[in-house]
């Protein structure tokens, strides 16, 4: 790496660079939305490309999909059906059965209700009279066939629902850990909960069906256990892979920071400290096996098919409300994704962050500070962006090495820390490498300004300064058909406006107005150097935009100061009856024929920046055609109101004058003299914040 040496400004750089820092590790302490959001962007984008996950036979899904619901019509249906249902699957062998909807109410369409409901609203005895026995209660039908099968029932967890709280799994902390006695209050937690009817849950363990979306909407993870009044229950995943393995005991491994794993029997899932399980989709929807619930329903099912899996119960039909986006899909069941997080579980490729997740981003965000600031810093300028981009690519291949391990650290702030840092030190370095003052060779002017006091000094650059630009504006010889008159009002003793008037060659006559930035003495000196840098460059012929790029590389030389100049040169050829032109950052002229400014092209002022090209443009003069140019103490006077004199009142007052000038009763003279006068009366009493310099160049009939 090509390595600059240590400078004066090396301690700047360190120091911008550690405040940098800094201001980085505190944007990922506050985590602003909007890198919260590029952060959901590129764990979507990892969990696309993560092509070595494949789904395993264990999990099928009975879907209460379009074709069920048209089938056997109405929805909720009744709960002799879902006892069908899953005597039906206990007959085909299904290992465990998890329902993924909730039955907390009883099921007003059996005859036992309906009986009772018309006896009390309509004093009417209904009769079922050869109804069997076992269809008298269907929710008594159902807790029948759940009692019989490997049942897992769902609860919802929500703070508005009845505050009775069943009994939840046994759960045990583990010893080897540092536990934290409190750490229910750090879980998905809720102070109650919706439950199934009691007859249910007596005979079957209960699973939380609740998912959790991030902040975009998008299903990303699930609480794998919740507190709910500070019980813990697993999730609809978990009590399958618990039901599964014959166990009615979670171990829980909890640290200083909260949860950080649930153990059931051999298998240990990682979670975060809020118990939350990041879901590793390995598609869209339908990457697990599905079987329509009517085909359930009706037996035809194949042999065989369902022995020893896990069948998931749920919704796959839009109209019931139960699909979610995905990183993979925009309607996803919810039933796939309990599928998906207990596949997950199952097989061990499970997604965390780990428990020093934090810790490992500062130490990141560090690192890559560190690197940015000596490479940002202290190597030459054609390393950046080749650097830069390699160091961004590692933090992105590296955080994906991690996830396809199933850990997930964010390369979001590590990309930020470099970019932040090489904006930093580059504008750090910007500083250092500005043009030196330039050193103006007036010895005669700097040793008076060293020997007399500041009025003197101020008056002596004065007279120097006016005696430099022209005040006498006789016809130019071999120029007849073309005049011009200039004035000046400096806003203190001392400018930095000027101007000129000067034949340049055969039939060729320049005007020149600039504007440097500053006022008093500085200004002065390089308004002088300026003006006699661009003037030198004009007489040596060439076109407006080789002479102002010519004299930008001559400015740019030891201009520590950093003093620029704006400046516009024409060139009126008269053979050709055109105004050729260049612009280097200055307010463009005004022809008064049509009272509108000439066209410019955006463009730097001389001496700001170097390697700049400017562009010569051309215009035409007819008889008549008067020029205007001027520097922004014209627009920007101020009165006491503080309004500006402005653009607009410039335009009409030229427009005003124009009239005049098409009867042949205003010259170039008048016209100054009269924008000089009606500028001043407009500032009335306020004192001038900038210099007021106007030229006007007119083409005589």
């Amino acid at each position: 790496m090509d390595v600059l040496k240590p400078d004066g400004m090396a301690s700047q750089k360190i120091i911008a660079g550690g405040a940098a820092v800094l201001a980085v590790l505190l944007l990922y302490a506050a985590s602003p939305m909007g890198l919260e959001r590029l952060e959901f962007m590129f764990y979507d984008r990892m969990i696309a490309r993560q092509t070595a996950w494949q789904a395993s036979s264990t999990p099928v899904i009975v879907a209460i999909d379009d074709y069920s619901l048209r089938a056997v019509g109405q929805w909720p249906w009744p709960r002799y059906l879902w006892a069908d249902i899953i005597n039906e699957l206990r007959r085909g062998g299904a290992a465990v059965i998890v329902l993924d909807t909730l039955i907390s109410e009883r099921d007003s369409s059996s005859p036992r209700l309906i009986t009772n409901y018309m006896k009390l609203h309509k004093d009417i005895d209904v009769k079922f009279e050869g109804l069997p026995r076992e269809l008298w209660d269907y929710d008594a039908l159902l807790a029948a066939a759940v009692r019989d099968a490997p049942v897992v029932l769902a609860a919802f967890a929500d703070n508005e629902s009845d505050a009775y709280v069943p009994e939840s799994a046994k759960v045990r902390v583990a010893e080897r850990v540092s536990s934290d006695p409190h750490f229910a209050r750090k879980l998905y937690n809720t102070e109650s909960a919706v439950f199934p009817l009691p007859m249910l849950r007596i005979t079957a363990p209960l699973g939380v069906m609740n998912v959790e979306r991030d902040m975009d909407g998008i299903l990303r993870k699930i609480p794998l256990v919740t507190a709910v009044s500070g019980k813990i229950y697993p999730t609809l995943s978990l009590r399958a892979l618990m039901s599964m393995l014959g166990t009615e005991e979670l171990t829980l491994g909890v640290g200083p920071r909260g949860l950080e794993y649930v153990q059931v029997k051999s298998y240990t899932i990682p979670t975060e400290p809020d118990g939350m399980m990041r879901i590793p989709f390995i598609g869209p929807k339908r990457t697990y096996e599905y079987v329509s619930a009517v085909n359930v329903l009706r037996g035809n099912v194949p042999s065989g098919f369902l022995t020893g899996r896990v069948v998931f119960i749920g919704s796959s039909a839009p109209a019931l409300l139960n699909l979610h986006s995905t990183p993979l899909d925009t309607d996803y069941p919810a039933i796939e994704a309990h599928a998906t997080a207990f596949d997950a579980m199952l097989r061990g490729n499970s997604i965390t962050r780990p428990v020093n997740a934090s810790l490992i981003q500062a130490a990141a965000i560090i690192a890559i500070g560190v690197i940015s600031t000596l490479m940002f810093g202290f190597v030459r300028p054609v390393v950046y962006l080749p650097a830069g981009v390699a160091l961004i690519a590692a933090a992105i291949i590296a955080s994906r090495a991690l996830f396809a391990t199933g850990t997930y650290i964010s390369p979001v702030y590590m990309v930020t820390a470099v970019i932040v840092l090489a904006i930093v030190i580059l504008l750090v370095r910007s500083k250092e490498e500005e043009a030196q003052i330039l050193r103006m060779t007036v010895s005669l002017a700097e040793e008076k300004a060293r020997q007399a006091k500041e009025q003197a000094e101020l008056d002596t650059a004065r007279r120097i300064q006016e005696n430099s630009l022209p005040h006498n504006f006789p016809p130019f010889e071999n120029f007849s058909s073309i005049e011009a008159y200039a004035s000046m009002t400096p806003a203190m003793n001392v400018g930095g406006d000027f101007y000129d008037c000067f034949p340049v060659g055969p039939g060729r006559l320049a005007v020149v107005m600039g504007d440097v930035s500053g006022k008093g003495i500085p200004a002065a000196m390089f308004m002088m150097a300026a003006k006699t840098v661009i003037k030198n460059q004009a007489l040596l012929g060439g076109s407006p935009h080789g002479i102002l790029t010519a004299a930008n590389e001559l400015l740019c030389q030891d201009n520590d100061a950093g003093m620029f100049v704006t400046a516009f040169i024409g060139i009126y050829d008269s053979g050709k009856k055109v105004l050729e032109y260049a612009n280097a950052g200055h307010n463009p002229p005004l022809l008064m024929r049509d009272g509108v400014f000439l066209p410019v092209k955006e463009s730097i002022a001389l001496g700001a920046v170097e390697d700049i090209e400017y562009e010569t443009e051309t215009i035409p003069l007819g008889e008549g055609d008067t020029v205007v140019f001027y520097t922004d103490g014209v627009t920007e006077m101020m009165n006491k109101r503080r309004e500006l004199f402005g653009e607009g009142r410039l335009v009409k007052l030229l427009r005003e004058i124009s009239e005049r000038v098409e009867s042949g009763g205003v010259g170039a003279r008048s016209v100054v003299e009269e924008i000089s006068k009606e500028v001043l009366i407009f500032a009335g009493d306020a004192a001038p914040s900038d210099d007021v310099t106007i030229l006007a160049l007119r083409r005589l009939r």
